[in-house]
């Protein structure tokens, strides 16, 4: 966990850390953070994709997240 960029209270206020996808959006763990403890909201493209995969994360495989890591310049898992 990181501090809470979004806190006054830089000591108390913590955020997850890590990567996020379903295969076609990746994002931030600490979204999810953002929007419990600030009552933020993602981008409206990003809930209409959720809305329309039923709120489901589908698996993705292997390939897809090796792909998904080179083009984001990820450090490899395995």
């Amino acid at each position: 966990m990181v501090a809470d960029p979004f806190s006054d209270d830089d000591d108390k206020m913590r955020v997850r850390v890590g990567v996020v996808t379903d295969g076609e959006w990746v994002w931030q763990l600490a979204w999810a953070d953002y929007v419990a403890l600030h009552k933020v909201a993602p981008p409206q493209d990003f809930i209409d994709h959720a809305r329309e995969m039923n709120f489901t994360s589908p698996e993705i495989t292997d390939d897809r997240l090796m792909e998904i890591i080179e083009v984001l310049g990820l450090p490899q898992p395995f």
